[in-house]
């Protein structure tokens, strides 16, 4: 699949598509993405949380749902 997107979407030679990373495949894939988005005039993708800030997001909500303790 990824070399797949290396080729037929990014338009890369097979050399480069075997020579790089998978990692950096998908850096370009999402690059390529974005850029199409911008030139299209799409929304924007929402920006991903971050795992701590979903941990904190948790914290507050467990906090706030937390047992009530008598007076």
């Amino acid at each position: 699949m990824v070399y797949r997107y290396a080729t037929g979407w990014l338009g890369w030679d097979d050399e480069a598509a075997m020579s790089t990373p998978i990692a950096r495949i998908m850096l370009a894939m999402d690059g390529k993405a974005e850029f199409l988005r911008i030139t299209s005039g799409a929304e924007p993708e929402p920006e991903k949380a971050s795992p701590d800030d979903v941990a904190n997001r948790l914290r507050g909500i467990m906090a706030m749902a937390g047992p009530k303790r008598g007076k």
